[in-house]
């Protein structure tokens, strides 16, 4: 067990590896654990036989960003330090590989896991055979995003993948975001699969992605989720809580649509429905928006009086 995080297979500007010959093994963390390489680094977990569970733990490292689940950074990762918003000394992620050899396995996290690179970064999840359970969520089996690879490999075996799990969000299995590539391979077996926005061979700013079941009696159930994006409902509710204790006035929301586009086209929600027409009214607000930190980012994207469309908001403001 690793309490908070760096073991089990990691490494930072050099070699981590934990090599398991055999037995029905259990191994929990926290974070950053598991077969996970950061800058200069390549770390690497490899279990040979055994019925294993492979854990990172629900609370480890708990994100808003990630509407308040765990950012594992575990299970075949490759993670590296992204401060171009930040101090501007970004590193470049390592090698991160997770192999299980054979046995029925269970692997369990929530973002960022199980064959996935972040930030230059290149992490690999392969597992050879059995029937074996993955739970995840954004990022994980086979997710890169910022230039990264993600790649996870299944060969052999009657497989789950999400099944019964509420708690998963969209962007998994085979998903690449910004210049990066997504690979999520499975060889063989009756397996079923629950899939939602963004996946199973999704890819945007230009990005490769590949979904791939070779052979098998399948089942994919499939969720799709529409709404505002990710930031979008957290920001209006935190503004709607705020209108009352500010003195604002009670029609504010409406004022926010320019926010609402921006998060709606940058986190890549299909434009249909209600999110088509919040878009089209966020993008007039846009225009003459009141908010100082918009306006200056209209003005240093040279977009300052001329009309903007969703393209500008996925590809010039929302990056």
């Amino acid at each position: 067990v690793v309490k908070t995080r760096w073991g089990q297979g990691a490494a930072h500007a050099g070699v981590g590896a934990l090599v398991d010959v055999a037995g029905d093994d259990r191994y929990e963390c926290a974070e950053q654990s598991q077969g996970m390489g950061s800058t200069l680094g390549c770390g690497l977990l490899l279990d040979l036989a055994g019925n294993d569970a492979y854990v990172c733990r629900d609370d480890g490292n708990v994100s808003e960003l990630y509407l308040n689940q765990s950012v594992a950074m575990a299970q075949g990762c490759g993670y590296g330090r992204r401060a171009d918003l930040g101090d501007g000394r970004s590193l470049a992620g390592g090698w991160g590989l997770l192999v299980d050899g054979e046995g029925n396995d269970r692997y369990h996290a929530q973002c960022w896991a199980q064959g996935c690179g972040y930030w230059w970064g290149i992490g690999v999840l392969e597992d050879r055979s059995g029937d074996d359970v993955y739970e995840n969520g954004k990022y994980s089996l086979g997710a890169g995003a910022h230039f990264a690879i993600g790649v996870q490999v299944d060969l052999l075996g009657d497989d789950r993948y999400n099944q019964g799990v509420t708690t998963t969000k969209n962007q998994f299995q085979g998903h690449a975001r910004d210049g990066s590539i997504g690979i999520s391979i499975d060889g063989d077996g009756n397996d079923r699969y629950l899939l939602k926005n963004l996946c199973a061979g999704c890819a945007d700013l230009g990005s490769i992605a590949l979904f791939w079941d070779r052979r098998g009696d399948d089942v994919y159930e499939a969720t799709m989720e529409e709404g505002l994006g990710d930031a979008a409902p957290f920001f209006l509710g935190m503004v709607q809580a705020l209108v009352p204790a500010l003195g604002l006035p009670p029609n504010l929301p409406l004022h926010l649509l320019d926010y609402v586009a921006l998060a709606t086209v940058a986190d890549v929600v299909p434009l249909q429905g209600e999110n088509r027409l919040l878009v089209q009214q966020g993008l007039k607000v846009l225009a003459r928006s009141r908010w100082p930190g918009l306006r200056a980012l209209i003005t240093s994207a040279g977009l300052e009086g001329k009309p903007i469309k969703a393209g500008h908001l996925g590809f010039v403001l929302g990056p």
